[in-house]
């Protein structure tokens, strides 16, 4: 027997020959080619069998189905969360027009309301002569004082004007000083190219009459001569009724309804009432669910890759998570593999969410829910010691077992497992 080996079965001794080999191969010498130089390596087809490898890949395995577990547990608990990542808290306003558009915030109350808007709230705007831009300015040399009123504030301006400027120029200065005193009045230079003319636009920065303004000249001719006080366009509330009621004036054009759930914004006047239906976002919901089911796909997946190193367990856990009844009132089907499915793409469940919202909410919230027993899969399986993941009655798994660690011996552990002793492999290299 080889004094290398004492003492040890011809199983090992195989083994440390195999071990051997690969040394040598290693460093790319060939003092075991004489056994078949035809043949591949022999490490290749036992590599399967090596303990670096089955590591490897029951880590890697088993990693891809922990982050697809994770991934599953955000998108279930979504589904059924109270923190608003839901998507059954969501709402959508339905009769929008081109006049009147509304939102509504999560969770708000399903409710309807009929708005009528008599009159929109507009700015003021003040436009200004049209002078040729480069001719000579408008405004009298010197210094010119002017005051600009809006709303119950008052600033006077000082600027002065020098010989030979041009009204652009000049219209520039009026129009910096103005926006610079951000008193809710915004001046805008406008260029006509075409007949090569320059004025100014003063426009209120908010609706109402509250926020009118006024300028005058206190010295000087700075508004008079660019004709800053001539009103294009007066400042008007709104006006409008709610459910029928009284007319009602508004500085802005949008109003809180449903004790602040809704906000309804208008434009212009309406032909008559529009309705405003808060409903639920069944398109959202639709969308989470197809997250959830993606969710669900990804650990299928995972769980068909690692194949048999995954114990079996796990696959009757996946398969006890889908409850029946929640799978048909939903729309899901299951396909081959273990994944699921949307029935008819997104129609169905858009179908059964708006025949029967309330009964789509409770098979998606309850306990006995399928997102809340996909929560609890996910739980269990990220839970759980990683080992107790692995199918213990594998050939890999079980050859692991052979090898104590003793570190009186050197080496403690050997680089290969023990092979299997029939089967064309080994008939084939030996």
């Amino acid at each position: 027997m080889d004094t290398s080996v004492p003492k040890v079965t011809r199983t090992y001794q195989t083994t440390s020959l195999w071990y051997l080999m690969d040394l040598e191969r290693d460093k790319r010498q060939e003092k075991y080619a004489f056994l078949n130089p035809n043949l591949p390596p022999a490490n290749a087809p036992f590599y399967r069998y090596a303990y670096e490898r089955y590591a490897e890949t029951s880590a890697q395995s088993l990693a891809s189905l922990l982050k697809s577990a994770h991934s599953l547990k955000l998108a279930s608990d979504d589904v059924r969360s109270t923190t608003g990542a839901s998507a059954l808290d969501r709402r959508k306003v339905t009769g929008n027009s081109h006049a009147v558009t509304a939102q509504a915030k999560d969770q708000a109350e399903l409710q309807s309301f009929t708005l009528q808007i008599d009159q929109a709230a507009v700015s003021q705007k003040n436009t200004g002569a049209a002078l040729s831009r480069l001719a000579p300015s408008s405004v009298e040399a010197g210094s010119h004082r002017f005051s600009l009123t809006a709303g119950a504030t008052t600033q006077t301006f000082r600027v002065d004007f020098w010989s030979g400027e041009t009204n652009e120029q000049a219209l520039g200065k009026i129009r910096r000083v103005i926006n610079a005193a951000d008193m809710g009045v915004t001046a805008t230079l406008v260029r006509d190219t075409t007949n090569s003319t320059v004025r100014l636009e003063l426009t209120a920065d908010d609706t109402g009459k509250g926020h009118a303004f006024s300028l005058k000249d206190e010295t000087g001719n700075a508004v008079d001569a660019t004709g800053l006080a001539n009103v294009e366009r007066e400042a008007e509330n709104a006006r409008y009724r709610v459910n029928g009621g009284p007319a009602v004036s508004s500085e802005s054009n949008s109003i809180r309804l449903g004790g602040g759930q809704v906000t309804a914004f208008w434009t212009k006047a309406t032909e008559g009432s529009v309705t405003l239906q808060v409903t639920p976002d069944n398109d959202a919901v639709v969308k989470q669910i197809a997250q959830l089911i993606e969710a669900y796909n990804g650990l299928a997946a995972a769980a068909e890759e690692a194949g048999a190193l995954l114990s079996p367990a796990v696959t009757r856990a996946m398969e006890r998570a889908l409850p029946e009844r929640s799978l048909e009132l939903l729309g899901i089907d299951k396909r081959s593999g273990g994944s699921l499915k949307l029935d008819l793409g997104a129609s169905e469940l858009q179908r059964r969410l708006e025949e029967d919202y309330d009964a789509i909410r409770q098979e998606l919230v309850g306990a006995s829910s399928l997102p809340a027993q996909l929560s609890k899969l996910a739980d269990k399986l990220t839970g759980a010691p990683s080992f107790a993941l692995l199918n213990v009655y594998t050939s890999p798994y079980t050859s692991l077992t052979n090898y104590q660690y003793n570190p009186m011996y050197a080496p403690p552990l050997q680089r290969y497992l023990p092979v299997p002793w029939t089967g064309t492999l080994m008939n084939h290299h030996f």
